[in-house]
């Protein structure tokens, strides 16, 4: 088995400033603030699993993928977007998993917001497999 390559700090390649550079139609809201400032962490409470690429699970490569977010108040994600990655085909399926994720309730102050997350999405091999 492959070691992955050490992920980044997430922060190296995921800020709200680097996200409305590359993507100024969500990054432009007012109301769009980092998740290090709301009230209450932002958790994931469903989606869709994080699917290994069968090529890179047959071929025991491991990697990462950090992902921007925007989570609206309704805890949808609005917009994901890979912002790098140590392996391209471990980029479709870390898109498929944090778009169709719905996470706790964005608030600020108590108040509904839009919430920009950086995160990063780890591919590992355990036991041989998945």
């Amino acid at each position: 088995m492959r070691n992955a390559p050490e992920a980044p700090e997430a922060s190296l390649h995921c800020n709200l400033q680097l996200y409305g550079q590359r993507y100024p139609l969500f990054a432009e809201r007012q109301e769009l603030v980092p998740d290090s400032t709301l009230d209450s962490p932002l958790d994931r409470v469903s989606g869709p699993p994080l699917r290994y690429p069968v090529a890179l699970r047959d071929a025991q490569v491991q990697g990462w993928v950090v992902m921007a977010m925007v989570i609206v108040s309704d805890g949808s994600v609005a917009d994901a977007k890979v912002m790098a990655s140590s392996h391209p085909d471990f980029e479709p399926p870390a898109q498929v998993a944090v778009e169709g994720s719905h996470f706790t309730l964005p608030r600020r102050l108590g108040q509904p917001v839009w919430a920009f997350k950086c995160q990063t999405l780890r591919f590992l091999l355990r036991y041989g497999g998945e």
